[in-house]
């Protein structure tokens, strides 16, 4: 079955269409427009594209004998950007003309690539002549519209801000520095909170532009104003809450409140609830490991919702805990002190205050400010969650581990 792609309704599961690869698929992706299909063979070096509307139609990437160390959709859906293996070059081939575009020596296979908000423009994060850089290209067509070097000692990634008028760089970990450019390549600012210690782990703009949150490894989160581009606070993630007016939410092992008959053929039944605490509370944590790379310290989660009223972050040494924010108060919202360690978390598109996330087992969290906390096991007998993806549309989850997936709707909660 690792040949085959099979595409499926998500409202009811009932098969649409089915494709044959001649390789085994080691990654799918959807354009944006959901009329087209990609799948990808890094081993092969190979992409194939596939048309939902026209099912004879079809076409195929070679890059076997350069490497392909990863494949995606622009934002337009037509064209298909392949990146090279040890990033000797990045590739854009489009579908309707068959024409290739390359640029040269890009920095990243994965990452350091940042749309205009109109999608007009995409920034690029390039390695020329030793020293890091940015192009910025236009996408229709396709071609260099400027280039400029950076000052980043090992550039770490880049963002285009939402409202379009500045390009935000940052260093590696091991240095706390932040550039801002103009688009134009023109330095605007640079910051940097501390010069001794491990530096910028994650960073978000606000989806209205109006400040940029920095999550670093001194367990903060600094928002930086777009006027001056200094912080006008800081978010702490302290070893103790005391504060009355945050919501904490505690989830509690209630297996031996229950007893249930056990028999030879039920599945693990996950027996747990939250309960709301109004007392102070000590939060867990962990100590990171110094002999180790990329220790386990810091802001590693760091989202907002869709609207920006909310920002989700976790500590990665207090890893089963999760802090939302409220962006117009300024202050601790909620705090979730879980059983297990967070795995990932994703914003509804859709209704954007309310978050799912995982932790280690089987089963998958809601959080939204009014209802506080819901658990809920995924059916699928020995099912091992690695990942979820939310529906563009809101109303479902898609959940899957190595071999299967499960679909879980959410109509209730959208009422």
């Amino acid at each position: 079955m690792r040949d085959r792609l099979v595409v499926r309704r998500s409202n009811d599961l009932s098969l649409l269409s089915t494709y044959t690869c001649p390789y085994t698929i080691q990654d799918v992706q959807w354009n944006p427009h959901s009329d087209y299909l990609l799948t990808a063979s890094y081993k092969e070096g190979k992409v194939d594209v596939w048309s939902l509307q026209d099912e004879k139609w079809h076409t195929n990437i070679d890059e076997s004998y350069v490497g392909l160390s990863s494949a995606r959709w622009c934002k337009d859906g037509i064209h298909v950007l392949t990146v090279a293996e040890f990033q000797l070059r990045l590739t854009i081939w489009s579908l309707l003309t068959g024409e290739i575009y390359y640029i040269q020596h890009p920095k990243f296979k994965d990452r350091g690539f940042s749309y205009s908000p109109d999608h007009r423009f995409v920034a690029v994060a390039e390695r020329q002549e030793a020293k890091d850089a940015v192009g910025i290209y236009s996408t229709n067509p396709w071609c260099l519209q400027k280039q400029f070097t950076v000052d980043t000692i090992d550039m770490e990634n880049l963002a285009w801000s939402p409202d379009g008028r500045y390009i935000v760089v940052w260093d590696l970990g091991v240095d706390y520095k932040l550039f801002v450019y103009n688009p134009l390549g023109v330095l605007k600012r640079s910051y940097s909170a501390y010069s001794d210690g491990l530096g910028i782990k994650t960073m978000r703009w606000d989806p209205q532009a109006k400040f940029l949150a920095v999550g670093s490894y001194d367990q903060k989160v600094r928002l930086l104003n777009t006027y001056d581009w200094t912080p006008f606070t800081t978010f702490r993630h302290r070893t103790s809450l005391t504060r009355p007016d945050i919501k904490i939410y505690e989830e509690v092992d209630i297996s031996n409140e229950i007893n249930e008959p056990t028999h030879q053929f039920s599945t693990k039944k996950l027996l747990r609830r939250f309960e709301l605490q109004d007392q102070c509370l000590q939060v867990p944590t962990t100590l990171p490991d110094g002999n180790k790379p990329h220790p386990k310290l810091g802001i590693g989660i760091l989202d907002f919702d869709q609207s920006g009223h909310y920002l989700c972050t976790r500590n990665d040494n207090m890893p089963r805990c999760l802090w939302i924010w409220d962006m117009k108060r300024l202050k601790l919202h909620s705090f979730i002190k879980l059983l297990d360690p967070v795995r990932t978390i994703r914003w509804n598109p859709a209704y954007p205050h309310l978050l799912a996330f995982s932790c280690t087992e089987n089963c998958v969290y809601l959080w939204r400010p009014d209802r506080g906390c819901e658990f809920y096991e995924l059916p699928a007998a020995n099912f091992q969650l690695l990942s979820f993806k939310w529906n563009p549309n809101g109303q479902s989850l898609v959940f899957w581990d190595k071999e299967r997936f499960n679909l879980g709707f959410l109509n209730r909660l959208a009422q």
